[in-house]
């Protein structure tokens, strides 16, 4: 049953300590969201199917402290980003379900193909967001080469690595619920970096000597705040919009670099974050094991994370600096298609629902027109449920 992968993640941490899961898996059912929707599409001889329900409505309780939002976000990224890696290796089985159209099987391989290209741009966002920031620093600013520390645009990068420095310190040698005023600190100051970059690359895309490939880059990181205005224009907010967009570029730099790189370098906690959780002693006893075992697996993720996002920053920003503005381009087109994935997936629903419109309507009007949609004589048949007799009479 998809209920059993659903609690799966939960036997490890409270009582099953016979059968140690890998740090992998259990990070992988901290997203048991997905791992049960996943066996309800796709369980073999099965004929599930998900609906969803466009008027439903979630309560939460949201975090109120930054220290609990990182938690939350350490157990969502490491969570999605190793369900997304159990989920792509297993895509191929929904081809194995008779109720499903082949047509409906493209849209969950364009699903898959949309979630697979999200999973690799959170990998390395972390050096593309650092390399965009040093394009546009060095296009706006004096500056020099990598151990100037007079020119305005070295200084600006410099500050801008001391902070990514501090973040990975905070995240790796500090206990969390100590770090709270590093944290602040390092995300007010990129955030301000950020509106600075924003504002850099405005002034970046006016100047006489823009080229194409540069229009086109700015272009897209507009459109990216453009397309889903327009797809909600009969919910538009003005006020609120603008508003949202502000905060979102300001605190981009909080989820891009301070959750990422305090998810990554904490991954061998599987904890639920911010739930309170219990431990028996046998659990407690198997905790040396199972810690050893899964800080391993850290270091090793890490370090291999690490030279990644080095890697791509690096690459990046040297071939930027060679005024090889080609290099935009690339990054506009990675962008630019994630933005066509979410722009087609997006349109895709909005003609979905008004076709169930339509059809809701037509199916009204004939019911209306036959004389069989009769308020009263609904409202005088028995409750089969129940088996209550409605009095007869007027409507109640």
């Amino acid at each position: 049953m998809p209920l059993n992968q659903f609690l799966r993640g939960c036997k490890d941490e409270f009582g099953d300590v016979d059968n140690i899961m890998s740090c992998a898996t259990a990070n992988k059912y901290l997203a048991e969201d997905r791992i049960m929707c996943l066996e309800i599409i796709a369980k073999k001889k099965k004929e599930w199917i998900i609906r969803y329900i466009p008027g439903a409505k979630c309560l939460t309780d949201p975090p109120l402290s930054l220290v609990d939002l990182v938690k939350q976000r350490r157990r969502w990224f490491n969570g999605s980003m190793f369900a997304t890696f159990h989920v792509m290796g297993s895509m191929c089985r929904i081809w194995k379900r008779s109720c499903r159209s082949f047509f409906r099987n493209i849209l969950f391989m364009y699903l898959y193909m949309y979630m697979l290209v999200l999973l690799f741009l959170s990998f390395i966002l972390v050096g593309l967001f650092y390399a965009a920031f040093s394009i546009f620093m060095r296009a706006t600013f004096s500056s020099d080469d990598c151990y100037s520390i007079t020119s305005v645009a070295n200084v600006l990068e410099n500050l801008y690595l001391i902070f990514l420095f501090g973040v990975l310190m905070l995240s790796t040698t500090v206990n969390v619920d100590w770090a709270e005023w590093g944290f602040r600190v390092c995300s007010v100051f990129m955030g301000a970096f950020t509106i600075l970059m924003v504002v850099a690359s405005v002034f970046y895309a006016l100047d006489g000597t823009t080229n194409l490939f540069s229009i086109v880059f700015i272009g897209i990181f507009i459109a990216s705040y453009i397309v889903p205005l327009l797809l909600n224009l009969n919910n538009l907010k003005i006020a609120d919009f603008l508003k949202g967009a502000v905060y979102g570029v300001y605190m981009s730099p909080t989820y891009v670099n301070i959750f990422t790189i305090f998810a990554i370098s904490n991954i061998h906690d599987v904890s639920w974050g911010s739930r309170p959780t219990t431990q028996d002693v046998r659990v407690k006893a198997a905790a040396s094991r199972k810690d050893e075992m899964y800080k391993d697996f850290r270091a090793n993720f890490l370090i291999v994370w690490l030279i990644i996002n080095i890697a791509i920053g690096t690459v990046v920003t040297t071939t930027a600096r060679g005024d090889n503005e080609y290099i935009l381009l690339g990054i506009g087109i990675f962008l630019a298609s994630v933005l066509f994935i979410k722009l087609i997936l997006a349109l895709l629903y909005v003609l979905m629902h008004w076709w169930h419109q339509i059809l809701v309507a037509y199916k009204f009007s004939k019911i209306k027109k036959s004389g069989r949609f009769d308020f009263v004589r609904s409202n005088n048949l028995d409750d089969k449920r129940t088996g209550v007799k409605r009095p007869r009479g007027k409507p109640q």
